[in-house]
């Protein structure tokens, strides 16, 4: 299993626009604790189970054999799309306007339309936080592109799982932190969360755009590399 890729992977899945906006918002509520806890456990329960059964499927098909073909033009397909989301994002033409309703509010009210993000995270309801844990979590491309990877390198199982729960250990490390925060250090953490919400408000576009193209052009490397070999 190639560590590198996972790690790299789950890293551009954790900065994924829907995903950094439902943070933005939950560490805005009043008490943000319960809705993050809620959406990480909604999360891992679609997105484990989720990735197991993809990986189960792809080694029963055969399709990803060890001397298959198959993974490298994966990646070169998910590398593509990967660059294609960098500059959708960029552009603003991905990712409307759930991370740029803090700045610009250029719109009347009656002209805005709240997105889903918007409804079950705004209302600070935990249910709602589960909810969107699940929906927002189904397996995206980097999620993809990482259980393809596992499912070719045949590991054991116990590797196997280790993969997948790295992978959305990695992915979910915005929503992790804050929690391990306010359960270690409760009376310092406030400001701590202040400022990682303000930065990720502020920066979050840079950063998905940065680390999409980053993962980008590793896979089509990658994937040009081993066709060539």
């Amino acid at each position: 299993m190639d560590l590198l890729n996972l790690i790299l992977l789950g890293l551009a899945a954790s900065v994924y626009p829907p995903l950094l906006a439902g943070v933005v918002l939950m560490l805005g509520r009043p008490r943000p604790l319960p809705m993050l806890v809620g959406f990480l456990g909604g999360g891992m329960a679609i997105s484990i189970p989720f990735g197991i059964a993809i990986v189960v499927a792809l080694r029963a098909s055969g399709a990803f054999s060890p001397d298959s073909s198959a993974n490298p033009v994966a990646d070169l397909a998910i590398g593509s799309l990967s660059l294609l989301l960098a500059w959708g994002i960029g552009t603003r033409r991905i990712t409307g306007d759930f991370l740029n309703r803090h700045r610009k509010r250029h719109s009347r009210p009656q002209e805005h339309t709240p997105s889903f993000v918007q409804r079950s995270l705004g209302s600070g309801s935990v249910v709602m936080a589960v909810v969107a844990g699940v929906v927002l979590n189904l397996p995206g491309m980097w999620y993809l592109a990482a259980l393809t990877g596992i499912a070719q390198s045949h590991s054991s199982t116990a590797t196997t799982l280790l993969g997948i729960v790295l992978f959305n250990v990695i992915m979910f490390a915005l929503v992790e932190i804050p929690i391990i925060g306010y359960l270690t250090e409760p009376q310092r953490v406030t400001a701590l969360v202040t400022r990682l919400q303000h930065a990720l408000r502020d920066h979050s576009r840079t950063i998905a755009v940065v680390l999409a193209a980053a993962v980008g052009i590793w896979l089509i490397v990658k994937g040009v590399a081993a066709l060539a070999g």
